[in-house]
């Protein structure tokens, strides 16, 4: 076959009649027809898919993005390509004078991807604005960051580098590489930080973890909180794992459970009860309720019960005495 010789539309005359003439547009290499009136469309529209039937789908403006021929889809980013819907737009962005663009949306509706190679998957009103994003599904979702991602639910925002939500609503990843599995209204704003679910938690510090519950912070580097209500731990390396209202600040303090208890000594812990506090103590522990440390090194009781001695002088601890007979003292 010799060369083809390319034109441009309005070079191009039909026959008089209901002739149509085929010709290779000048301006883009696309095979377009051309009827009596002067209208023209690819040819590409009225070949392929089903025998008998022409294709659903159309080159766009561009020559490389491809569209459904209904829904008002618009693949105008180079070799774009949208599957489906309504109301989808592949913009893609201009980078060193190129168009460039290699994003894909699956279907649904009014979703719209301004960045290059990302995926929508479906869903609606859904956007992907940086490279490498990518949303599955839901609707008023944002994931806008390299290789931020969000698996459906809604109003959910991926911000952060690498970031993920799994689903949930109004869930905010705005640290790098930061997690929220569920839930709602929950942010991990801090870097490699993680929510699991819950709703109204906050995981601001480093590598910090909220495992669920409510109105949680865990902003101390490495911090976590395993669950509960209106808990924070703020020290780093401070751990909570249940209970309403606890607060951990000392570094490497424990709360085990209970509320309104307050670990603010560095290495202190609390097992659980309430209204406890170590006072800045280091390494105190406390066990029982409404007590307050005033030294370091010790353990906070309120009552202490050692069982199965037979006598009041055998089976004790080393340097336990006893005295009166009724009260055991340790003495150092």
């Amino acid at each position: 076959m010799g060369n083809v010789t390319t034109s441009c539309p309005n070079n191009i005359s039909s026959p008089d009649g209901n002739g149509l003439a085929v010709f290779v547009d000048g301006n883009n290499g696309v095979m377009k027809v051309k009827d009596i009136n002067g209208n023209t469309q690819p040819l590409s529209d009225f070949v392929g898919g089903c025998v008998g039937g022409s294709s659903p789908f159309e080159y766009n403006a561009n020559a490389s993005g491809i569209q459904p021929i209904i829904g008002s889809n618009n693949a105008s980013g180079s070799y774009s390509t949208i599957g489906g819907g309504k109301s989808n737009t592949i913009l893609g962005a201009i980078i060193c004078g190129y168009n460039v663009s290699f994003s894909v949306i699956g279907g649904g509706n009014f979703n719209c991807s301004t960045a290059p190679y990302t995926v929508i998957g479906g869903g609606g009103n859904n956007t992907t604005s940086f490279c490498f994003a990518v949303i599955g599904g839901g609707i008023y979702n944002t994931s806008s960051s390299t290789f931020s991602s969000i698996g459906g639910g809604s109003n959910n925002c991926a911000s952060g580098y690498a970031s993920t939500i799994s689903g949930g609503q109004i869930n905010t990843a705005s640290g790098d590489k930061s997690i929220v599995g569920g839930g709602r209204q929950n942010i991990a704003s801090g870097f490699y930080s993680t929510i699991g679910g819950g709703y109204t938690n906050t995981a601001s510090g480093y590598c910090s973890t909220i495992g669920g519950g409510a109105i949680n912070t865990a902003s101390g580097y490495s911090s976590t909180i395993g669950g509960g209500k209106f808990n924070t731990a703020c020290g780093n390396y401070s751990f909570i794992g249940t209970g309403e209202y606890n607060i951990a600040s000392g570094i490497h303090s424990h709360i085990v459970g209970g509320c309104y208890n307050v670990a603010s000594g560095n290495f202190s812990s609390i097992l659980g009860g309430q209204y406890n506090n170590t006072n800045t103590c280091t390494y105190a522990m406390i066990v029982g309720t409404n007590i307050t440390a005033n030294r370091g090194c010790a353990t906070f009781v309120n009552q202490l019960s050692i069982m199965n001695i037979p006598t009041a002088s055998a089976g004790l601890p080393s340097g336990a005495v006893w005295r009166n007979g009724t009260v055991l003292e340790i003495i150092p």
